[in-house]
């Protein structure tokens, strides 16, 4: 995908991604509703997470209690884009505070 956008910290398309991160999420720098975008739906006792995946991206999917460095650790991988949404489940602790990230393993 050539989009021919020169500034990596520019945001044509106002979706809050940089040229940069959408180049490297294999998203439409052009097109605001193209982007790398985490979804969390929670029906206690799990949480639902899901995001679209690109065809010919790999990603992992993330879990922190705190935003610490260091604090990051694998939910899920290997998880690879076909084009279509990618669903994972989570069963947090009672009570306990988590935050989730989605990882691009192969940026080209």
């Amino acid at each position: 995908m050539d989009h021919r956008l020169t500034d990596g910290r520019a945001d044509p398309d106002g979706d809050g991604m940089s040229n940069l991160l959408e180049f490297l999420a294999g998203t439409d720098p052009r097109d605001p509703a193209s982007n790398l975008r985490l979804k969390l739906e929670i029906r206690s006792p799990l949480a639902y997470l899901s995001f679209d995946g690109v065809a010919g991206r790999d990603y992992q999917l993330e879990v922190s209690s705190d935003l610490g460095p260091g604090s990051w650790r694998p939910l899920s991988n290997n998880l690879r884009g076909q084009g279509a949404a990618i669903s994972v489940e989570d069963a947090p602790q009672v009570q306990s505070t988590r935050f989730y990230r989605v990882i691009v393993v192969n940026p080209p």
